[in-house]
């Protein structure tokens, strides 16, 4: 039996998308691997908890679009 797959159902794309979009704004930008490791680091623990609530309280929502779409994209 394969096991369903579908990337609108993995909500750390969005915390990704998250970390991207804070590290990119930081001013002066990193510029080597340590200074990038350390801006991910500090934007990794500053993500409201709220942030997380949201993507979970989200999961409901992304499984119903994920089935209306017959396992297809479905726009999260």
């Amino acid at each position: 039996m394969s096991l369903p797959y579908s990337p609108d159902l993995n909500p750390i794309k969005n915390l990704w998308d998250h970390l991207d979009q804070v590290v990119r704004t930081m001013d002066p930008q990193p510029c080597n691997l340590a200074q990038l490791v350390t801006a991910l680091e500090s934007a990794w623990l500053n993500i409201p908890v709220n942030t997380f609530r949201s993507l979970i309280d989200s999961l409901p929502a992304r499984l119903a679009a994920v089935r209306s779409a017959k396992g297809g994209y479905s726009g999260f």
